[in-house]
């Protein structure tokens, strides 16, 4: 025995729509709505632990955001300067101004700047020195 073809026609189509649905709902095009936790990252400042590490020390040593000093204190007698800095974190990044001396005869060396936000992970960054000056642009980003 065999079934009624117009029923058969029924459910088939009644089984389309209703995986219809939720296909349109998954490829619509709406524009979301942040969720509170995501707007408030935007607009909120982090807690960052902020690391500086060299191999011979500089004469002078500055660190610059938006061009105000990251870290206003510098003992540049050790070999590493750590620090806290609050720190807006926007989705396309941060870029930080960098700028070394050392005396003269000072083989090219290195700096390390590594930035660790709360809840975020590390990055860090190494650059070089060359004729005894170091002037770079750090770029960093979170996702």
């Amino acid at each position: 025995m065999r079934g009624s073809p117009p029923l058969q026609l029924a459910l088939v189509l009644i089984g389309f729509l209703l995986l219809g649905i939720p296909l349109v709902a998954l490829t619509s095009g709406r524009e979301t709505k942040p969720t509170p936790a995501t707007a408030m990252t935007r607009s909120t400042r982090v807690p960052t632990q902020v690391r500086l590490r060299w191999a011979h020390r500089p004469t002078t040593l500055s660190l610059l955001l938006n061009g105000k000093p990251l870290l206003p204190a510098l003992d540049l007698a050790l070999p590493m300067i750590e620090g806290q800095a609050e720190l807006l974190l926007p989705k396309e990044g941060i870029e930080i101004a960098l700028k070394a001396e050392w005396p003269a005869g000072t083989p090219d060396t290195a700096v390390t700047l590594e930035l660790e936000p709360d809840e975020r992970d590390a990055q860090t960054h190494t650059r070089w020195s060359s004729a005894s000056k170091l002037e770079e642009i750090i770029p960093f980003q979170w996702k």
